[in-house]
């Protein structure tokens, strides 16, 4: 379902949230944890064909709809092959 997110904090850390309650913001990261820690989820799902799916101090991770690439060049060539990314 489209519509509008909102933004809530719980428990100290900011969340997105869609009309249905899902983690989801289309527009960049859908949570934040304290330590500054971003995620991006679409309908409840950590995605993001745009590149990292998670940042942080210290690490990146690659995700697509649930399912992680431990390399760039997995990650890159999935988003291409599967999903039309250009």
């Amino acid at each position: 379902m489209k519509g509008k997110v909102k933004r809530y904090v719980e428990h100290g850390v900011i969340v997105y949230r869609d009309v249905l309650g899902q983690i989801h913001n289309p527009s960049g990261y859908a949570l934040q944890t304290p330590d500054g820690t971003k995620y991006w989820y679409e309908y409840n799902q950590i995605h993001n064909l745009n590149g990292p799916a998670m940042v942080s101090d210290t690490q990146i991770e690659y995700w697509i709809r649930n399912v992680q690439y431990s390399t760039f060049e997995e990650f890159d060539k999935e988003r291409r092959e599967k999903h039309g990314y250009k």
